[in-house]
């Protein structure tokens, strides 16, 4: 009985034998558990008897593309031999049964029988690739027509990369005992009569075949891998990027907009220009449905915009006014469900007759590739021209040999996780199936010459790019991090095991060059010592030890372990170097392995990896009141590999500071300003820690200029640019008195802020705003964010680099909001309010306002109560801070900690409104509203009050006067009868009136 798992989700089915049916359209290999695979069963057709003269005769021949060239653009085909590995194929690649002579001359022995399977019945078409009695496989080929005309050269191509993937990771240790893919296993392990099942063509016959993929079933041991090879199409292209290298090549598909101008043909002039990301004064900047606001970068480029918000045409209007010489139109996650890989014909819209310049839309992988390039301030140049395609119609995967070798480790991965029974312990959110595929896919390849920074894409063969090109990955591999910048992080908001599996084998393919680098390069995998051989054999040892569902922090520390076992744990530092450089370091955290999102990254490594001294300082609090005392931790070590004597830790205090005698169990000398503690030996490896006191000025604190606690007045506007929910006071959480303000974080889709109404003065010689806020939301899908408006302008985002403390912790999801690379505040503040400081000294002398925006995806949300973001206590203060430093030093070494802060608080009395907000203040929420809408309301005295609302056409819909308090008071209206539109709500009294919009969505 066979287990049932989805192949887009990885969800349990159920317990049963029958098919599992999925389809895959994302142009990338893909892996399948008994995704639509028949019960597998023997296939003795073409066997035939050998006449015994064959015994001790010459060995099979083959005409391939022979290892390391990866396709036909990495070389010419050459005649090979199966007699290369005579321990992992004793008796040739034609024997089935453990004695000398070939029980097969097709394309079908121990290892593999590969035959081509047109129709998708998963049985050989009849017309095997037969070597005959001399066991000759040399057929012609011709690339330049259609694959199928040199069928048995792509078949004979398929056998011999599939037997050379088994000899060799024979010797890495994927062997019988791990569970591989053999007919007869030699040693008499368990497990065999599961040769691997290669199908070319696979379905090329249908009259809707599958095209541009490749796939690879793997049942328990005993049972037979399905590779299954597609053709990919040779598409011609009107869009192609022709810089950086990185990312250089076609786009394959795009879809094209029904008005404006076309994509130049052949014998035109093609566009040519440089791609820059337009910018409106919107809430989402990226979807410029408004007028660009960053036309000096736009004239004559190609401008690329975000799907929302408004119609194709009208985008590409806004584009062509700010000079734009074409516009590219990017998908995004979560459209009517979407994932943003969608691509989509453009209709003629709002200003669509005055469109002149073509546009295109593009696929969200494909427009993030670009956007990364952009961000990182290197120049991305693209050209519109419609180009005939070069060559046959169709290029085949079963001549791509990384194709190959990607799709057969997944075979390798799911044997070795969890063990040779096991085949469902890859299917969990985090494994990185992806990552081992493409990993074997690159070293099996690695030619000598290659260098690490080589720029190395996934499938540039079937996908028509050149050497060089991109492949079909976010980044080409490379040790380079300006070519490939990936990091533990960059799994966040990713949807497709891919984006996961590239960042996993990135740090792969960096620690398998240190150990070339190490132990040099031999193309024979049966040398042990070469630097290529220990490092696929630790990656495969990894997967051995690694738990079933691993997550990327099981996959580092089985590795780890594996050297230890293997090698006396000789490479334990290159190895956490490797993985820290990529944010895998020795405080990352995995979180759950079922959720790539909960992650933290960390580029630290081993502690005892890096040869010097060692301290850390920790304060007791961060934010004090004058005059108050501070704890100081000083934690040492020393990881030179020798004791350090003569130890020193100096600690230089700021002014306003000063040492609490007696506070230490080590008296200090005190110059000054500066504390020095004599610690003498410290041994290696050992941790001495020494705490002590320090006490605050009572003469220097910050000064509050202005305080925002949410109690009393209404001097905040509340918008809600998308979705139906909005901010609201909540009576029930809140930081000091009664009140904070609250967005609720529900599983809808939403764009919220809060906007303060009136402009503020920044003064003081060290302007800052702080707020204090408490949050728990959908980890990286939902959060919020701080913006700031300066004299009148547009709203801005408030970049991490501007907080001085408690910053944005995560990147919120493209999809949330279309704002790429957005940072904000995402997860749990595990309960505590946390006080968040922004520096406001370029903003000296100048005017603000602040806007807390909240976006969530609509996805899933926190089932907690009050899950969502609250802010209170807003403090436009004049911060006051110490700046503390240690360093320990020895005659050999010094060490320095980063500056630790300490600030000190405000008294936080100040006038906290405009004088117009002393008659009184109207908020409208939700607005946009529902069903209901509330009226608050804020009066100076107790009064009478009217509130009188009239639809846009005038007709009065309702009309109150009653009493209300002084402060705050709620007045709730149902507007089930009114129906959708524009209504105004009028509140006046005997002196004062004020006139509010109310939009009705529903």
């Amino acid at each position: 009985m066979e287990h049932e798992y989805g192949c887009s989700k990885g969800t349990f089915l159920k317990k049963d034998n029958l098919t599992v049916y999925c389809q895959h359209h994302d142009h990338s290999f893909a892996h399948q558990n008994s995704c639509k695979i028949k019960t597998f069963r023997k296939i003795e057709k073409n066997q035939v008897s050998v006449d015994a003269a064959l015994n001790g005769s010459a060995p099979a021949r083959y005409n391939a593309y022979a290892l390391p060239a990866e396709s036909p653009n990495h070389g010419p085909r050459q005649i090979v031999t199966d007699n290369q590995f005579p321990e992992a194929s004793p008796f040739g690649w034609h024997d089935i049964n453990g004695a000398e002579g070939a029980e097969f001359t097709i394309t079908r022995g121990n290892n593999v029988y590969a035959f081509q399977d047109r129709d998708n019945d998963d049985e050989t078409d009849g017309n095997d690739t037969e070597g005959g009695a001399g066991l000759n496989f040399d057929f012609p080929m011709d690339l330049s027509k259609d694959p199928r005309e040199s069928e048995h050269a792509t078949v004979t191509n398929l056998f011999y990369m599939v037997n050379m993937l088994h000899d060799i990771t024979h010797y890495v240790g994927f062997d019988e005992a791990a569970g591989n893919f053999q007919t007869k296993n030699y040693t008499n392990a368990p497990g065999g009569g599961d040769y691997v099942l290669a199908q070319a063509f696979d379905g090329i016959d249908l009259a809707q075949p599958t095209l541009n993929n490749a796939n690879f079933s793997t049942p328990s041991d005993g049972g037979s891998g399905r590779m299954q090879m597609y053709l990919w199409e040779n598409a011609g292209g009107g869009v192609s990027i022709d810089a950086p290298e990185a990312i250089k090549g076609f786009i394959k598909e795009y879809g094209a907009g029904q008005f404006g101008g076309v994509i130049p043909g052949a014998n035109q002039a093609p566009i040519v220009g440089n791609v820059v990301l337009g910018r409106d004064n919107s809430g989402a900047p990226t979807t410029c449905c408004r007028p660009l606001v960053n036309t000096s970068e736009t004239n004559g480029k190609i401008v690329m915009v975000d799907r929302g918000s408004c119609q194709f045409s009208q985008k590409v209007y806004r584009g062509q006014n700010a000079g734009a010489i074409a516009v590219i139109i990017c998908n995004v996650a979560g459209v009517n469900g979407g994932s943003g890989e969608e691509v989509l014909g453009m209709s003629a819209g709002t200003f669509a007759d005055e469109v002149t310049i073509p546009s295109i839309f593009l696929k969200k992988s494909d427009c993030d590739r670009i956007k990364v390039i952009i961000n990182e301030g290197t120049l991305v140049t693209m050209t519109f021209q419609v180009r005939e395609r070069q060559g046959a119609e169709f290029l085949d995967g079963s001549l791509d040999n990384g194709i190959i070798a990607h799709e057969f480790a997944h075979g390798i991965s799911n044997r070795l996780t969890g063990g040779r029974i096991a085949n469902t312990c890859l299917s969990n959110d985090e494994q990185m199936g992806e990552g081992w595929s493409d990993f074997f896919a690159l070293v099996l390849t690695h030619e000598p010459g290659d260098e690490g920074k080589d720029i190395r894409g996934m499938g540039t063969f079937a996908f028509n790019q050149p050497l060089e090109g991109g492949g079909i990955r976010r980044f080409p591999y490379s040790t380079d991090m300006s070519i490939n910048p990936q990091t533990f992080d960059n799994i966040k908001g990713t949807e497709a095991p891919h984006p996961l599996g590239e960042v996993w084998n990135g740090m792969l393919w960096d620690m398998y060059w240190k150990f070339v680098e190490l132990y040099g390069f031999d193309p024979d995998w049966t040398n042990e010592s070469s630097g290529n051989h220990k490092a696929v054999f630790l990656v495969m040892e990894g997967m051995k030890m690694q738990p079933c569902n691993p997550g990327f922090i099981n996959g580092r520390d089985a590795i780890l372990a594996a050297d230890r076992a293997a090698f006396n744990g000789d490479h334990q530092c290159m190895i956490w170097d490797v993985f820290a450089r990529r944010g895998l370091g020795y405080l990352a955290e995995g979180g759950d392995n079922d959720n790539r999102n909960d992650g933290v990254q960390n580029f630290e490594s081993l502690p005892t990896c890096t040869a010097t001294l060692k301290i850390t300082k920790t304060l007791s609090k961060k934010l004090i009141q004058p005059g108050e005392e501070v704890t100081v931790t000083l934690k040492i070590n020393n990881h030179f590999s020798v004791k350090e004597s003569d130890v020193v830790v100096t600690d230089e205090l700021d002014p306003g500071l000063s040492y609490v005698a007696g506070s230490s169990s080590i008296t200090p000398q005190i110059n000054g300003q500066i504390l020095s503690f004599n610690i003498g030996d410290v041994n290696f490896d050992t941790e001495r820690v020494l705490t002590y006191k320090v006490k605050s000025s009572t003469s220097f604190k910050s000064t509050a200029l202005f305080v925002e606690d949410f109690e009393n007045d209404i001097n905040w506007d509340l918008i809600t640019d998308n979705g139906n929910d909005s901010w609201l006071p909540d009576y029930d959480v809140y930081r000091s008195f009664e009140t904070s303000m609250y967005m609720p974080n529900f599983a809808i889709e939403v764009d919220a802020s809060i906007i303060s109404l009136y402009s503020i003065p920044v003064n003081g010689q060290n302007p800052a705003l702080r707020f204090w806020h408490l949050y728990n939301t959908e980890i990286t899908n939902d959060g919020g964010f701080v913006e700031l408006s300066v004299n009148g302008g547009p709203f801005s985002l408030i970049p991490n680099d501007k907080f001085i403390q408690n910053g944005y912790n995560g990147e919120l999801a493209y999809g949330t909001l279309a704002i790429p690379s957005l940072n904000g505040f995402s997860g749990s503040s595990n309960g505590k309010w946390v006080d968040s400081y922004i520096d406001l000294n370029e903003y000296k002398g100048k005017n603000i306002k602040m806007k807390f925006r909240f976006g969530a995806n609509g996805t899933i949300a926190p089932s907690t109560l009050y899950a969502g973001w609250h802010v209170d206590d807003i403090e436009l203060m004049d911060l006051y801070i110490y700046d503390t430093k240690a360093c320990i030093s020895s005659p050999n070494n010094e060490v320095c900690t980063e500056i630790q802060e300490i600030i000190v608080d405000s008294d936080g009395i100040v006038k906290t409104k405009n004088e117009e907000i002393d008659y009184f203040n109207m908020g409208l929420y939700p607005n946009p509203a529902g069903d209901y809408f509330v009226v608050k309301a804020d009066l100076p005295v107790g009064q009478w009050v009217d509130i009188i609302i009239h639809s846009i056409d005038g007709q009065q819909v309702a009309n109150i006067s009653k009493w209300m308090n002084a402060k705050q008071n709620i007045e709730t209206f149902s507007t089930a009868a009114w129906g959708k539109g524009v209504y105004t709500v009028t509140m006046k009294t005997s002196s004062f009136a004020t006139t509010q919009k109310l939009i009705l969505t529903y």
